[in-house]
């Protein structure tokens, strides 16, 4: 299976303007529910979005603010969004009296509807979070906590990923070049910090 980028909490925030609570409510409401197959990531202190899911978000933000669609709505966008997948990015969705179309609105219909195109709003979120990712070199390899990230578990400077999600992909069967790809904010040096970091925390617990 192909391995593709895995965004944390903190990132999704600065990429789609949504607040943590905001999230958090909308996840328990049923608005959006990160990928399945992230499942495992997720934990009391955080959770893990795909970029289809950080694509879908900032276009819910964006329907939200300047169109302010209903919540029901916003749940109906994600639902569909989700069952499209990748195939989504080639489409494109018009805005009409804060109702969302996925199909073009025919002839007779208002000329006033706004058009989101998907895939412009992906690129423009993956040039968002390369500048995200750029790191002062000084971080790299540092592991470090804060009350203020990540609810202070232990995290890799500069790049915002926990250490033991970094343990958990490795467990997962993740060698080195597929935790760069998943975490791109990484280098090398972080993953073998944080397995190190890892080790030393089990055996201190053992």
């Amino acid at each position: 299976m192909p391995i593709k980028p895995i965004f944390g909490e903190r990132s999704i925030q600065r990429l789609t303007g949504l607040s943590r609570q905001t999230l958090s409510r909308w996840r328990k409401d049923g608005i959006f529910q990160p990928t399945d197959d992230l499942r495992w990531a997720p934990t009391r202190f955080s959770w893990a979005y795909s970029l289809e899911d950080a694509v879908a978000l900032r276009i819910l933000a964006t329907l939200r603010r300047e169109h302010r669609m209903p919540l029901d709505e916003l749940r109906t966008v994600f639902a569909r969004l989700t069952e499209m997948g990748e195939s989504a990015w080639t489409r494109r969705l018009w805005v009409v009296d804060r109702r969302v179309l996925f199909e073009e609105p025919s002839g007779d219909g208002p000329d006033s509807a706004a058009i989101i195109d998907i895939g412009e709003v992906k690129m423009r979120l993956e040039r968002d979070a390369a500048e995200l990712r750029r790191r002062n070199p000084s971080t790299y390899g540092k592991i470090t906590r804060n009350r203020y990230v990540n609810r202070n578990q232990w995290t890799v400077a500069g790049a915002g990923v926990m250490t033991k999600s970094i343990r958990e992909l490795a467990e997962n069967g993740y060698d080195e070049a597929g935790i760069l790809k998943a975490f791109p904010a990484l280098v090398p040096a972080d993953i073998a910090a944080a397995l190190e970091h890892e080790r030393a925390l089990t055996g201190a617990a053992a």
